[in-house]
């Protein structure tokens, strides 16, 4: 466990999509490779953003891959694409030059634009995206009707295609899916089901983000027990990244009873933790810090 410095969290509101992924070309094109991946149901584009060789190994973000609360994810995820980018004369610029030399980094801000539009958990034809992937697929139940619905079979939905497909381009050695925790304060983690191997690391995550947070007794935090579900970062967990060794794949969510300013806080401060871990166990076989 280490207390790092502390990134603070910063106040946002909703925009349309449209508005927010244009400002987030604009802000990003300058650094990072910007591709157009493809369309969600209703025709909305969604984007990827690579940062450094992508020969090297990558760490993939993710966020608002859930509509409805989940749109504050994408802001987030946003401010740590600009930290990552050009961190200045902050603190922790030294070990972010560091990891950026021996590690590169893709970005899907935003893998459920209809829902950021339309304030939907579950896309169009009424998949939850997260729980469209191949993992425990025959195990989980279909739940057609609810907010939780798989799909009719693995992969049947565009935006799911569309994150399945650049992750098995890029096989990352670190995956995050960002979520905001509806009804819950503090934050949680998760790592991926039937994966043992970084449960070390991720009790010891779970420490660094509390004490790096300074979440107070009383909140909900927790680390979160595994699911038995067919999501994407159980689907990620099971694959080999570029470099041989099973992707760090896990779940990073803020309590939608905190702030915003304090979801911002916990979700950058939790990537930031996420690449430190990733750095260390890579780079110097450790699990905890």
């Amino acid at each position: 466990m280490d207390k790092i410095i502390p990134f603070d969290g910063f106040d946002y509101y909703k925009e349309s999509y449209d508005k927010y992924i244009s400002d987030t070309i604009e802000m990003m094109e300058d650094y990072y490779n910007v591709e157009k991946l493809g369309e969600s149901v209703q025709g909305r584009s969604i984007y990827g953003f690579s940062l450094g060789d992508l020969n090297k190994p990558t760490i993939y973000i993710q966020g608002n891959i859930h509509g409805r609360h989940e749109w504050r994810t994408c802001y987030w995820v946003r401010e740590f694409m600009n930290i990552i980018k050009n961190p200045g004369n902050i603190p922790q610029a030294p070990m972010i030059t560091e990891i950026k030399s021996m590690f590169s980094f893709y970005f899907i801000p935003s893998c459920h634009p209809d829902g950021f539009e339309n304030n939907k958990y579950e896309n169009e034809n009424g998949v939850s995206l997260s729980r469209n992937f191949d993992f425990l697929w025959e195990e989980s139940p279909d739940r057609e009707g609810e907010p939780t619905y798989k799909g009719p079979y693995p992969f049947s939905e565009p935006e799911s295609v569309i994150i399945r497909d650049v992750l098995l381009d890029i096989l990352p050695v670190g995956f995050v899916c960002c979520h905001s925790w509806g009804g819950f304060t503090g934050f949680t983690i998760r790592g991926a089901k039937d994966v043992d191997t970084y449960d070390v690391l991720f009790e010891d995550m779970y420490k660094s983000i509390y004490v790096s947070t300074n979440n107070p007794s009383g909140t909900d935090s927790k680390l979160s027990p595994k699911l038995n579900s067919p999501s994407v970062y159980n689907w990620m967990g099971h694959l080999d990244s570029s470099i041989g060794t099973k992707s760090i794949a896990q779940v990073l969510e803020s309590g939608t009873l905190e702030s915003e300013y304090d979801q911002a806080r916990i979700g950058l401060n939790g990537l930031y933790l996420h690449i430190l871990y990733v750095y260390e166990k890579v780079v110097n076989g450790n699990l905890t810090l």
